[in-house]
């Protein structure tokens, strides 16, 4: 029995992990296109790792995945400690700040190390600078270079800071992949805002029906922050709505208005705010009309990937038997918060356990 697995990330390594350290080792190749494993999880969390979340439920992911995880009966996988029980046995402890959870170190770099670690301890065979472009498919197996394998795993991950794109290779196996977008990503506007560039404040975000309270941080030409990251996982355009008076009532404005705004705000945005035609609407309702992302190259996630629908149980491919896709190359975007990360693991995990299933029945 021999597995390929293209993509040493979360999920990937996630996967030959797993399927290892139930008693027999299995013969898995793990493949990457760069020259070390694990390379993406030294960026994540701004070098501190955020692994997962204390709060975990639907609302964090887009309803198309949360749909497939309740078909197939994943949701208690999902929605369990089932992952953090997976990091503790590799080695990983992990601590919380705020509901997110990190390396009990607070440093990707311990994260990659012990994943390195479990592939030694688990017999994993890496194979790095691999490039794969094609799977041939051979009676009821699969060529990869001039190896025959029985299963193959594809854990490519997103367009960001990838130096392969898997899109392609899973195309090439006439798979659907819905519209690929930056998520996790600032916001380009329409207004002229440079005089508030650098500026940061928390403040209640409404678009639609997005609405969350967080940091906003202004750029020359546009916003960002968390709480405009989970925001443009849901639009592209309309008008965003800032109120930066929360739990502040209106009437306190009313007398010696001048000098409560500067004292109240950041100078540039209190200045920004005194300049205004109404200052106390400027206040409560700032009003921003979306113009486009950020780029790929600025995004934390990307939104679309394999569709849902090409998937039957375990993130197998229906058109191909014991082809798995998992991880961000599927149709998932989570919030920031470690949902992402959350997902690639867990999938990983669900993915890993379905082939074993398989395997000793």
């Amino acid at each position: 029995m021999r597995i390929a697995v293209i993509g040493a990330g979360f999920s990937g390594m996630s996967f030959c992990i797993n399927i290892n350290s139930f008693g027999k080792l299995y013969d898995i190749d793990l493949y990457e296109a760069s020259n070390d494993v694990g390379l993406k999880i030294l960026k994540t969390g701004n070098g501190r790792c955020n692994l997962s979340n204390e709060d975990i439920s639907d609302k964090n992911y887009n309803k198309e995945f949360v749909e497939y995880i309740d078909k197939f009966g994943y949701i208690k996988n999902y929605y369990s400690d089932e992952c953090i029980k997976f990091l503790d046995k590799i080695n990983i402890k992990t601590r919380v700040d705020k509901g997110r959870i990190y390396p009990y170190s607070n440093k990707a770099e311990s994260v990659k190390k012990a994943y390195e670690y479990a592939l030694k301890k688990y017999r994993i065979n890496v194979i790095l600078n691999a490039y794969i472009d094609k799977i041939d498919i051979i009676g009821s197996k699969y060529k990869i270079y001039s190896v025959m394998y029985d299963y193959v795993i594809i854990a490519t991950g997103g367009i960001i800071g990838s130096l392969y794109n898997g899109y392609e290779l899973v195309k090439n196996l006439s798979v659907d992949i819905s519209n690929l977008t930056p998520a996790l990503v600032g916001i380009k506007i329409e207004e002229k805002i440079a005089s508030l560039d650098g500026v940061r404040m928390i403040g209640e975000v409404t678009c639609g029906s997005f609405n969350e309270i967080g940091e906003i941080q202004f750029k020359k030409d546009g916003l960002s922050g968390i709480v405009i990251m989970n925001l443009s996982r849901y639009y592209n355009k309309g008008i965003i709505s800032i109120n930066f008076g929360v739990n502040v009532d209106k009437s306190y404005f009313n007398t010696n208005m001048e000098e409560k705004v500067m004292s109240m705000y950041p100078f540039k945005l209190a200045s920004y705010i005194l300049k205004s035609n109404n200052v106390v609407e400027s206040i409560y309702s700032m009003k921003f009309t979306i113009k486009s992302f950020y780029g790929f190259d600025q995004a934390q996630i990307t939104k679309g990937g394999v569709r849902l629908d090409q998937l039957c149980e375990g993130f197998e491919l229906f058109t191909y038997k014991n082809i798995y896709t998992i991880g961000e190359l599927i149709d998932v975007d989570g919030e920031c918060g470690g949902y992402n990360i959350h997902n690639a693991i867990c999938s990983g995990l669900i993915s890993s356990r379905n082939v074993l299933n398989k395997i000793v029945k």
